[in-house]
């Protein structure tokens, strides 16, 4: 990916890429408990998920968010 190949050459840390057992990207349950990317960070699998995460008061009462590297024009619509 091209994506990838610039976080190698900008960076000198080494990478793995992860990806959830479940596939998908992460939500808080009800209950407390947690799915997919979001999992992954609260059971310290990982340290870090890149992907395209909705910021929600559900997902930040559980994990930390930077700043958005990249908005983009896609919307929902219902």
């Amino acid at each position: 990916m091209k994506s990838r190949s610039h976080v190698f050459v900008l960076t000198t840390f080494r990478t793995n890429f992860s990806y959830p057992a479940d596939g998908a990207r992460g939500s808080v349950l009800k209950n407390g408990t947690t799915t997919g990317r979001i999992k992954m960070i609260v059971d310290k699998q990982v340290h870090m998920a890149v992907d395209a995460f909705g910021m929600s008061t559900t997902r930040a009462s559980v994990i930390d968010f930077t700043v958005p590297l990249l908005s983009t024009r896609y919307g929902m619509h219902i």
